[in-house]
């Protein structure tokens, strides 16, 4: 070792991941903003304003946390945005998880409908709305979810690690 050269940083350090955590969500809550600001200016009325506290609902067998990335009250509509690294400005590039997630996060906020943001890497953007549907809500998240319970409830750690893989929660 060159003892003039500082050693490499630790990089299994607790301190140093959290820099580095810190830098990587600022950076996006800065893009969020400014892509949150964009949208208010395009879409007349719908003033979204930017929400990034955890919401938490009690479904009795199980409780879901979500943030969201903004929402118009007035409008019932939540805001979701995702960057990519691999922007397609075509086509249907919302994942079957995405829509999940914007399904459960407009159940949670009583929203009619989600604008679904997707921004690429020169700062592209592509909006779609994905519209709220209770009966795809309860048959794709609420059922599947209270069965996981009922099961996971007798299961010992290796059972439940095989029930989170074959729910594909992880």
């Amino acid at each position: 070792l060159n003892p003039i050269l500082p050693s490499p940083p630790n990089l299994k350090s607790n301190n140093f991941l959290k820099k580095v955590r810190y830098i990587s969500s600022m950076r996006g809550r800065k893009m969020e903003r400014s892509i949150l600001n964009k949208i208010n200016t395009s879409y007349d009325g719908y003033n979204f304003e930017a929400k990034k506290t955890k919401k938490y609902v009690d479904y009795g067998k199980f409780k879901i946390v979500g943030i969201i990335d903004g929402l118009s009250e007035t409008k019932k509509t939540i805001l979701e945005i995702k960057t990519r690294k691999n922007f397609e400005s075509k086509g249907k590039t919302i994942t079957p998880r995405e829509r999940l997630q914007a399904l459960t996060y407009m159940n949670m906020f009583a929203c009619e409908r989600c604008l679904f943001v997707e921004s690429g890497p020169k700062g592209e953007l592509k909006e779609t709305v994905l519209d709220y549907d209770h009966d795809d809500f309860k048959r794709e998240i609420l059922d599947i979810l209270e069965r996981f319970t009922e099961k996971a409830r007798d299961y010992d750690q290796v059972e439940f690690e095989g029930l989170l893989v074959k729910y594909n929660v992880l």
